[in-house]
């Protein structure tokens, strides 16, 4: 997915994860994402027990809706914007490697249409920190392999989901407020 240079804003590093993160939407937020960002991939990372040997890095942009809409229709042939896209990395070349080398392997894009979720937040009646750190993690399992096509593996990953959350003492977001 990787459209060219942007502004690495901010650079989050964990134990085993770096995580690239830039903000190309033009007006302030009013919420402090980096730290809703840290605090969640770190509960990630413990939930799924990620062995500090694999050592990975991924970006996260935070965008317009314009810019989603436009992805959204050349990746997945819907023109519209949506909250977050996840783009894994194709790793089957690199899976020897990724439990081997010393480099850490880049594992997948990550980009909000910030107008989509704070309006989603808006009309879910919920805090914007406590949506937008679901998505992080909805995303994040995304360029993980994890998905949500058949009943079963949606199940999986809504699990986890509600676990990170909860760790984060985050209510469950499938659950009507």
């Amino acid at each position: 997915m990787s459209e060219g240079p942007s502004i690495i804003e901010n650079t989050l590093e964990f134990e085993n994860c770096t995580i690239y993160l830039s903000n190309e939407y033009s007006t302030e937020l009013n919420f402090d994402y980096k730290n809703i960002t840290k605090k969640t991939v770190k509960e990630l990372l413990n939930t799924l027990k990620c062995p500090k040997a694999e050592s990975f890095e991924l970006s996260m942009k935070l965008s317009d809706n314009d810019t989603v809409q436009q992805l959204n229709k050349q990746y997945r042939g819907k023109d519209y914007p949506t909250n977050v896209l996840s783009f894994e990395e194709d790793l089957d070349d690199q899976f020897a490697d990724f439990m081997d080398e010393d480099e850490p392997t880049y594992i997948g894009d990550i980009i909000f249409a910030v107008p989509v979720v704070l309006q989603q937040a808006q009309e879910q009646n919920k805090p914007v920190e406590e949506h937008f750190a679901h998505l992080v993690a909805h995303s994040i399992l995304h360029v993980f392999g994890f998905d949500h096509i058949d009943e079963h593996e949606a199940q999986v990953m809504e699990d986890l989901e509600i676990k990170i959350l909860q760790r984060l003492q985050i209510a469950n977001p499938y659950i009507e407020r």
